[in-house]
């Protein structure tokens, strides 16, 4: 089971290079249209969720069968039984994740550590209710440039030289990969803003 960037990476690195067409092409549909499918992605986003947290609740060796499957497959149903509650939670659990992260480089442990973002997620989730709008524009954002960055990085990783020249951009440097996810994002969320606008959608 894939529950971290590593090994996202690693499995790009052993697939072959044909897949990264359908994830391109999966990325940038996502990109330019995922205000359309905004419910089956809030689905895919809680199915990612309940998939990873099992793996790391449960850790055993069968926990893709198991455990991780049925959890994710029953927070995505939930979340799209409930999608505009599920978004507004999602930005409370993206908001969590952020400032967890923040805090296990800051080796804040203990009960301060679940307060804090306990507290993270409670206010997420109240931004992302009166935000409803923005929160899935974002989230189809990311996805799809996860996925078109995905897709370029298998082709990249075909070629030797080009493998070369990203790892060489990338290597004891995190900003290079978060800008490379951040533009495609907020070209995105943009582009999604004006759509939505411009056809008066409500999401």
């Amino acid at each position: 089971m894939i529950t971290s960037v590593d090994e996202w990476v690693s499995f790009l690195r052993n697939t072959d290079k044909l897949i990264g067409l359908p994830l391109i092409v999966s990325g940038a549909m996502l990109m330019l249209l995922g205000w359309r499918f905004w419910k089956p992605c809030v689905a895919m986003a809680y199915f990612v969720v309940g998939t990873i947290l099992a793996t790391r609740y449960f850790g055993t060796e069968r926990v893709e069968l198991i455990y991780a499957i049925p959890v994710g497959l029953a927070t995505a149903y939930i979340s799209y039984v409930y999608a505009r509650y599920a978004a507004a939670l999602l930005a409370g659990l993206l908001a969590a994740g952020l400032v967890l992260q923040m805090m296990d480089g800051l080796r804040i442990q203990g009960f301060a550590y679940w307060i804090i973002g306990s507290t993270a997620c409670f206010c997420g989730s109240a931004c992302g209710f009166i935000n409803r709008r923005l929160v899935i524009i974002f989230v189809t954002a990311v996805m799809g440039a996860v996925l078109l960055i995905s897709g370029l990085t298998c082709l990249v990783m075909a070629s030797p030289s080009l493998y070369g020249t990203m790892r060489s951009m990338t290597s004891g440097s995190s900003f290079v990969m978060t800008f490379l996810l951040l533009v495609p994002t907020v070209m995105s969320s943009l582009f999604q803003v004006s759509e939505v606008h411009r056809n008066q959608v409500e999401l």
